[in-house]
């Protein structure tokens, strides 16, 4: 590989961690609204209730307003954090219209078929491990009905995790974003995940979600993208 192609690599992966980092940015006001209810219940009450977080809806709007790939964003809330709800989602969706509007899901652990999202990588992770997460590519069956990216940041308060500020990803919106980079790669590449899944890629001998065995593969060229979650570009031959 020459020091020419090598760069137009390490360019393209640069310029896919910025298109991933935005969205972690635009997380960053629910996050911090989360922690001043957390707080200022912490102050006058033993914990806050489910209405008080009804105030970041407008936030979780505005969230998706500035990404037009965001069909869902809000608030999951640490089980027993909230003084009136065991578990607890203050999330919005965006409709086919384009407007948005609150979704609700079965959290009730003694119903028939609940959603468990403490079980979620996207909740697990930052719940476990204090960090943020990309969980997906998935077929979001409970929600969005299509493949997707939930973003996720854990919201610490008093050292406590008190829940994720989060958004949902169209998949296909990264793909649209992400082409232009990936066509400057001349051979066949892939965005890949923590798990080697496929994210995105510019090549049809690689299908999304497709786990590949990146240390197997002869010539494959590795280049971190977000280090802190383990996603990389690979390329699969120079």
């Amino acid at each position: 590989m020459t020091t020419e192609v090598r760069h137009v690599h390490e360019r393209a992966a640069g310029e896919l961690a910025a298109l991933v980092e935005r969205t972690f940015t635009l997380l960053d006001p629910l996050a911090d609204a989360c922690t001043e209810i957390v707080s200022q219940a912490s102050a006058d009450a033993p914990a806050p209730s489910a209405r008080q977080l009804s105030g970041v809806d407008v936030l979780a709007d505005r969230v998706m307003e500035q990404q037009s790939g965001l069909i869902g964003a809000g608030l999951v809330v640490a089980p027993g954090m909230l003084a009136d709800e065991q578990r607890y989602l203050q999330w919005r969706q965006r409709r086919k219209d384009g407007s948005f509007a609150p979704l609700f899901l079965d959290v009730d652990t003694a119903g028939d078929d609940p959603y468990d999202y403490p079980e979620m990588e996207w909740f697990r992770v930052p719940a476990q491990q204090g960090r943020r997460m990309i969980g997906g590519p998935y077929f979001d069956y409970m929600g969005a009905e299509t493949c997707t990216l939930t973003y996720a940041v854990p919201v610490v308060v008093g050292g406590a995790f008190v829940g994720i500020a989060g958004a949902d990803l169209l998949l296909s919106w990264l793909e649209r974003a992400s082409l232009s980079v990936m066509r400057t790669i001349d051979a066949p590449a892939a965005l890949v995940n923590h798990e080697r899944r496929v994210v995105t890629d510019n090549t049809p001998v690689l299908a999304t979600g497709e786990r590949i065995d990146v240390a197997r593969m002869e010539h494959a060229h590795r280049y971190p993208v977000i280090e802190d979650l383990g996603w990389q570009l690979v390329v699969l031959q120079a």
